[in-house]
């Protein structure tokens, strides 16, 4: 082996070394024998690429937070940081225009407390909190014209739908910085729903917004640039910004669909994990260290990083409740497993199982190839005994199905018992966690 390989330090290095042992196990026979070296190897591969990713999110986090540092003030009643420019982080009260962070306030609904517990005024009604907040918003506080603005443009809750007074106090308070302003105003010139559209300027606010924090301008910038509606497409901005969104602390919902972004764009494309990544070989601003020294040359190696960068995303993505991103997983997983154990079930784990688990949830939630998908496993499936794989076709073999995991069939209750306790248990508990 070169030096290069045999360079530990390097994450990249190991990589390859470590596929070349599992390859060299898998091409010699006597799998079954040395599962659990296999299984050990393939723990090793994916910890690689995730340091690799690592390295790659941390040189465009450290970069973005010297240019744009995050803007947070301390909860006045828990104390923890909030983050002055996300919707989701700070709630401000209308009767005196100050604020607590959502968990205080979330707390303050359960306990029914009835005082503002920043100025002990009563909590308003709905009627009386719009009055306060017109008031505020003449006054000239920011982020009364701000709320005065979503309100008109959406109209509802007291307020006609009035595009024209939306954007004056949009304008208004953009003026003064307001993120939330600046989100609203930038979506409504550059969407050009009811309005003159101004692709640049909704463009320039939505940015404005999004680098003072505002995550979710950050997410619809994401989606801007994958769309290029009106100007240039260009996916490496949209990934730059997916990644500072998924390493955004303040939001978890916010993070999940981020993460469900970046899983989505290294999938399966056209047969070929990672399509979208190959052809610009790299994304963002940072150029990843896998792919300057192995993916130029080596495609198995480009796709095999991209199926577990995939896997890793779209898992978090699902475990942050986004339903969209479970059949994309369930298909990942079946196709990692694939290669990285050539179809046999890895010591402990059913890959079959967790992903028709996810599956179902999919097909729950109405997607139509999700459920083609599992009509389809289901029918290869129930030919064989998914512990001792004994054939549906014998006389003596009577299969039945797993009325719990919905995945497997079984000749008997002694394989199901013995499968459950090896395989299927955990299996499920992970998927579910």
């Amino acid at each position: 082996m070169s030096a290069t390989t045999n360079d530990t330090s390097d994450p990249a290095a190991r990589l390859q070394e470590l596929i070349q042992k599992r390859e060299e196990i898998l091409r010699g026979g006597e799998i079954h024998s040395q599962l659990h070296q296999i299984k050990e190897l393939v723990q090793k591969e994916e910890a690689c690429v995730l340091e690799i990713e690592r390295q790659r999110v941390d040189a465009i986090m450290k970069e973005y937070e010297e240019q744009h540092p995050l803007i947070t003030e301390e909860c006045p009643l828990c104390l923890e940081d909030i983050n002055m420019a996300s919707n989701r982080s700070l709630v401000r009260f209308s009767c005196c225009g100050k604020g607590c962070c959502r968990d205080c306030n979330l707390k303050a609904s359960i306990h029914k407390v009835k005082k503002c517990p920043m100025c002990r005024a009563d909590i308003p009604t709905e009627r009386k909190a719009i009055k306060q907040i017109k008031a505020l918003a003449k006054k000239g506080v920011a982020f009364a014209q701000a709320e005065e603005g979503w309100k008109f443009l959406y109209g509802g809750n007291g307020y006609p739908l009035d595009v024209k007074q939306a954007v004056k106090f949009l304008e208004l308070a953009s003026e003064q910085k307001n993120p939330k302003a600046m989100r609203f105003l930038g979506h409504t010139l550059y969407e050009g729903k009811l309005v003159t559209r101004d692709v640049q300027r909704g463009l320039y606010l939505t940015h404005e917004a999004a680098d003072l924090g505002n995550v979710e301008s950050r997410l619809y910038l994401g989606k801007l640039y994958v769309l290029g509606n009106g100007h240039t497409r260009d996916i490496p901005k949209a990934i730059h910004n997916y990644t500072i969104a998924y390493r955004y602390k303040h939001d978890n919902r916010a993070q999940g669909g981020a993460a469900h972004h970046l899983g989505m764009y290294h999938f399966n494309i056209d047969g070929q994990y990672g399509k979208e990544f190959k052809a610009l070989m790299y994304y963002g601003e940072a150029v990843s260290v896998l792919m300057q020294k192995q993916y130029k040359e080596q495609d198995s190696y480009y796709c095999y990083s991209s199926m577990i960068l995939s896997k890793h995303y779209l898992s978090i993505a699902a475990k942050k409740g986004l339903k969209q991103a479970c059949f994309p997983l369930a298909l990942v997983l079946m196709d990692l497993h694939h290669v990285q154990y050539h179809g046999i079930d890895a010591p402990g784990h059913s890959v079959i199982s967790e992903s028709m688990h996810l599956a179902l949830k999919a097909a729950n939630d109405g997607e139509p190839e999700a459920k083609r998908w599992i009509s389809s496993k289901q029918t290869s499936l129930s030919s064989f005994c998914a512990h001792c794989k004994i054939s549906s076709g014998r006389e003596s073999a009577k299969l039945q199905l797993c009325s719990r995991c919905k995945s497997a069939w079984y000749c008997g209750k002694d394989c199901q018992i013995t499968h459950w306790k090896e395989d299927i248990s955990l299996t499920l508990s992970e998927a579910t966690r």
